[in-house]
Formats: structure tokens, sequence, C-alpha cells
């Protein structure tokens, strides 16, 4: 039988057609960073350490579908394509929404709230952790997985040993036990 090839499309500019997939997902600059967006960061910065991690472990369960738009803004945000957010990339999107009571002082606890594992970057997980309730992502059911990954054993508890296995390197007896008082 006779071999069968196949060639390729033929397209003038390839990067055309980069550029338009890429455009089809990128949002006008000032639609980046909206008010609810904001709203929620600052929520979710005031939350104690459990319910942060909770919806950390959460984010990183979190069905590609369900997040498009949350997505749409990280990739925005992250200017640099390097997969995090840094503080000036942070500060740019934000700046792009002219919000007047954004400061540096408070630029940085936004910044250092959503940076949960303190690298000095917002990882993807953590900005969806921030964002997701805002987005009305956090179910019944999203929180109960979550609750079953941190509860290893399925014991219907979290224990000390529990949230040391999901800390892993960032562990510390004193927040855990912070975390444990919290979570009563």
């Amino acid at each position: 039988s006779p071999v069968r090839t196949f060639s390729e499309p033929k397209v003038k500019d390839p990067s055309a057609v980069l550029k338009q997939t890429y455009a089809s997902k990128v949002k006008k600059d000032h639609e980046i960073f909206d008010y609810d967006i904001i709203a929620g960061i600052r929520r979710f910065i005031g939350y104690g350490l459990l319910k942060r991690t909770i919806l950390l472990t959460m984010a990183n369960m979190l069905d590609r579908q369900d997040i498009g738009r949350l997505q749409e803004t990280f990739l925005m945000a992250d200017t640099t394509h390097s997969g995090t957010i840094t503080m000036p990339e942070l500060k740019n999107a934000f700046e792009k929404l002219n919000i007047p009571d954004l400061d540096d002082v408070e630029m940085e606890k936004i910044f250092k709230g959503m940076d949960h594992d303190h690298s000095g970057q917002i990882h993807y997980a953590e900005f969806l952790a921030a964002l997701a309730e805002g987005a009305g992502l956090v179910t019944t059911t999203a929180l109960s997985d979550a609750f079953d990954r941190i509860d290893i054993e399925g014991k219907g508890y979290i224990t000390h040993d529990d949230l040391k296995a999901i800390l892993g390197h960032s562990y510390d007896k004193t927040v855990v036990d912070k975390m444990i008082e919290e979570g009563d």
C-alpha cells in the first residue's frame, strides 16, 4: 500500500497564529485585576494559617475547567512568563487598575500574604488559593476533598502529624500548634 504523507499547513506568518491564540486569551490591561479580586485577596490574607493552608490544598486540586478566568488573570500578571508572579509584576498589575489606597506598605502586605511558602514569588497554586473563594470555587465538595487530602489516614479529624506531612519543609511546631488551636 502506498505511504501516505501529510504536509504541514501553509501559514504565511507562524508567529501570527501564536499571537492570535494568545491574544484570544488576553483581556484588556484594566481587566487584569478588578475590585472583586482585590477584595478576595484582602480577605484571604486576613485568614488564619490553617484556613489558608486548606485553601492552598484545595487550589492544588481544582479542576482546570473551573479556573479559566483565574488562569487568564495569572498569565496576564506573569509578564515575564516565569510561572510565578514577582512583587514588581503584582504591583504593575495593581497599578493598571489605578486603585488609590494601594500604597507600597499595602502592596507588601498583600504580596507576603499570598506568598504562602515565603519564596519571594507567588506560585500558581498560591494565587488560586487567594482568589478561589471570591471566584466561587470554594464549595463543600472542594473543601471536603481538601480536608480528606490533609487527613491522610481518614480519621475524620486533622492531627499535628497530618499538618506536618502537608507542610513538608516549611513545618514549624509552634506554627502548627497555632493552626491546631485555630481549628479547635
